[in-house]
């Protein structure tokens, strides 16, 4: 069996991510498009399917890492590291996202909520190293 060690931290990554809620949010996405969309009326429809397509890989999240996960056991090794980095990376932006909105919400003087945000984020965040770097381990099938 191959990928085993890989899909093991992939695997645990996803649940990890999917525990702590750790999905990609389309709100900066959004926001560019709409003023794309001001300055191009003609590119409305085309937008609208990029923001359709973007919000579908945000919302994968911690499944999204655990079906790449399933395919590193498969053949389908490249897609499924494509499928973990998409996941992953869309869950690491919305981890950060939420930080960034915390410190925008309460700024640098809440050290204390600061340190309760990372604790309660913490899974999600061991989850994002854990799944990207199972991704990095993962190889062809020999």
């Amino acid at each position: 069996m191959h990928n085993k060690k890989a899909f093991i931290m992939c695997l645990v990554g996803g649940i990890l991510l999917f525990l702590a809620s750790a999905i990609g949010s389309i709100g900066m996405y959004g926001a560019i498009i709409a003023f794309v969309a001001d300055q191009y009326p003609e590119m409305v429809g085309v937008l609208d399917n990029v923001l359709l397509i973007l919000s579908f890989i945000a919302g994968l999240g911690g499944i999204g890492v655990i079906i790449g996960a399933f395919m590193l056991m498969t053949d389908r090794v490249g897609t499924g590291k494509f499928v973990i980095g998409i996941a992953a990376g869309m869950g690491l932006i919305g981890l950060v996202i939420v930080l960034a909105q915390h410190f925008m919400l309460v700024g640098t003087s809440g050290v204390i909520d600061y340190v309760n945000l990372m604790v309660s984020q913490g899974s999600g965040w061991l989850g994002a190293v854990l799944a990207i770097l199972g991704r990095k381990m993962a190889g062809k099938p020999e």
